[in-house]
C-alpha cells in the first residue's frame, strides 16, 4: 500500500496539469471566437456593398434578357433563300 501513495499523487498531478492545459485552450479558443466577431462586425459595410453590386449585376442582366435579341446573338447566321426556290436535281450516284 505504500508503494500506491506515490502513484496516486502522480496521478493526481498528472492530472490537474491536464486539466490546466484543457483551461488554457478553452480560454484561447474564446479569444479567437471574440476575434472573429470583431472581424466580422468590421465587415459588415463590405458585406452591405457586395451585396448592393450583386442586386446591381442581376438587376441589369434581368433587363438585358428582356431586349429582344437578333438570331446572330445566338451565335448562329442566317442566310436568306434564293430566290425562286430553285430545286436540285436528282443525286448521282
Amino acid at each position: 500500500m505504500a508503494d500506491q501513495a506515490p502513484d496516486t499523487v502522480a496521478q493526481i498531478d498528472t492530472v490537474a496539469q491536464i486539466i490546466t492545459q484543457c483551461r488554457r485552450d478553452i480560454a484561447a479558443g474564446w479569444s479567437h471566437i471574440e476575434a472573429a466577431k470583431e472581424v466580422l462586425r468590421r465587415s459588415r459595410p463590405l458585406q452591405e456593398r457586395l451585396r448592393e453590386q450583386i442586386a446591381s449585376a442581376a438587376r441589369a442582366a434581368d433587363a438585358h434578357e428582356e431586349a429582344p435579341h437578333p438570331p446572330r446573338s445566338l451565335g448562329f447566321v442566317m442566310i436568306p433563300r434564293a430566290p425562286g426556290g430553285r430545286s436540285r436535281g436528282p443525286l448521282a450516284s
